[in-house]
């Protein structure tokens, strides 16, 4: 669950980077103390691509709330933040993790939302998985952006398999005016995932 901040109406931006452009991946740290015992969501947000590593990011969320000796860190909203990497918790193994993803939207804007539709789709809020690890298998099961077009599936497959289609209607024309891209689409929709044209691997 994600706390809307006081008098502020925040929204969640998973997969609304469709510009390409870099986005800014961002934090807002508060306290359990603070939210909890004082009714208060001070804090401040943070933009996790302003840090070099989890050490620096640690020590400026500490200085922000000095004012408690242990405080119990709570992230209490994001942006660009994918849902399935989320967790309100302050963990050092999973904000590595949203430092990890943040470099890569900021080294990679062109593959964000292909990668954000993987994350969302195929792992889960429980996956220990690295991002490195993630990138890895995001690389083996994404097949390509048919976002601008009408039947994506159809068109990955005749752009990957319409060869093999005209190879074999060199010995049967037949086969080349009676093959129906539509139907085999339908026949493949068990091996491919497809998501706002984004197709995918399902194994």
């Amino acid at each position: 669950m994600k706390y809307v901040l006081l008098q502020v109406i925040q929204t969640t931006h998973s997969l609304s980077n469709t510009s390409k452009d870099p986005v800014e991946v961002n934090i807002y740290v508060g306290t359990y103390h603070k939210y909890y015992n004082c009714n208060s969501t001070a804090g401040e947000w943070l933009n996790l691509c302003d840090f070099d590593d989890y050490e620096e990011l640690l020590g400026t969320v500490q200085e922000i709330h000095a004012d408690e000796d242990d405080p119990e860190l709570m992230v209490q909203d994001t942006e660009y933040l994918p849902d399935s990497l989320y967790c309100e918790t302050w963990y050092s193994e999973t904000v590595k993790k949203w430092l990890e993803y943040a470099r890569f939207v900021k080294e990679s804007p062109d593959r964000q939302k292909a990668f954000d539709i993987y994350l969302e789709d195929f792992v889960t809020s429980v996956d220990d998985r690295s991002i490195s690890e993630l990138i890895k298998d995001f690389d083996e099961r994404f097949c390509g952006d048919y976002s601008e077009s009408f039947t994506p599936l159809e068109d990955y497959l005749y752009d990957n398999f319409g060869f093999e289609i005209e190879a074999i209607a060199k010995d049967y024309p037949i086969i080349e005016h009676g093959f129906c891209w539509e139907k085999y689409a339908t026949a493949c929709e068990y091996d491919f995932y497809e998501c706002d044209g984004f197709i995918f691997n399902n194994h």
